[in-house]
């Protein structure tokens, strides 16, 4: 993932926003959600980093199974606003407009909440399982990613953007073990 975020630091022909926008299955609207109990919203303009996540499921599972268990678990809806499976298939899952409950644990981490785009991948990627994200699916999330960070303008330095999520201040593995031993997909 770092590797293709490096084409980043190069500058591209033309207008600012002309990286070729990725393909993109947009669910949001057909996944299980609580009508009652909503996620909070912000401006586009608020955005500042992207939050990289693991599923700790199948490489193949579907947004809506996930949608599932969150609304489940209490929340509103899924709590990712972009999902890609193991084949490199990305889903919109949440308006990136939505504020999602990514992590949880304090007062601090809502404003992480609140600047912040949360990207899944499909998949667990604990030590013990010895996996990594597959070619199909780091080349799409860098794709993505990429994408993301030209469209909203969040700038140059890849290391101030893109985080993992256990680099956040949760004892969590997400996205996975090798992310935090220098692994960065």
């Amino acid at each position: 993932l770092e590797q293709a975020l490096e084409g980043l630091q190069s500058p591209h022909q033309g207008s600012p926003n002309n990286r070729l926008r990725p393909d993109i299955l947009n669910v949001s609207l057909d996944l299980p959600q609580r009508s009652t109990n909503l996620w909070e919203t912000r401006d586009l303009s608020d955005i500042h980093r992207i939050v990289l996540h693991h599923t700790v499921t199948s490489t193949d599972v579907s947004p809506e199974r996930i949608a599932e268990v969150h609304v489940s678990q209490g929340k509103p809806g899924i709590a990712y606003h972009f999902l890609v499976t193991g084949d490199g298939r990305i889903y919109a899952t949440q308006p990136l407009t939505n504020i999602v409950q990514q992590i949880t644990s304090s007062d601090v981490n809502a404003s992480i909440n609140a600047d912040s785009i949360a990207v899944a991948l499909a998949g667990d990627f604990r030590a013990k399982r010895n996996v990594e994200p597959t070619e199909e699916q780091r080349f799409a999330a860098a794709h993505l990613i990429a994408w993301l960070i030209e469209n909203l303008a969040l700038g140059s330095d890849i290391t101030q953007i893109v985080y993992g999520r256990s680099e956040l201040g949760e004892a969590v593995t997400s996205p996975g073990d090798q992310w935090l031993n220098g692994v960065r997909y």
